[in-house]
């Protein structure tokens, strides 16, 4: 009996799989622009395993997230990046900008 729950406790250690490396650091700059309107420049890193666009991803779910911390009733973005274009230009992206205005 008990090596039999032993037995069923290995097999269910060999079917996880192990958790997904970390991303890359992410980091940003906000400057104020007056009239509720504010500059943030959005840099990320690539992690290990982490293609481009997953890096593009975080960058724009994190602009979202700073921009929300900032504008607790809400934002609209005025100027964000269109992330389309040639895929060489995509590997070159790490950083973005975006201008947006408090609600």
């Amino acid at each position: 009996m008990r090596s039999g729950a032993l037995a069923a406790l290995l097999l269910i250690g060999c079917g996880s799989e192990p958790p997904p490396p970390p991303p890359g650091p992410l980091s940003h700059e906000h400057r104020p622009l007056g009239d509720q309107r504010h500059f943030i420049l959005v840099t990320a890193e690539a992690g290990i395993a982490e293609n481009n666009e997953m890096v593009v991803d975080r960058i724009r779910i994190a602009s979202g997230e700073i921009a929300g911390g900032i504008c607790p009733g809400g934002f609209e973005m005025l100027h964000a990046p269109t992330f389309e274009g040639h895929w060489l230009e995509k590997l070159k992206r790490r950083s973005e900008s975006y201008v947006f205005a408090c609600r």
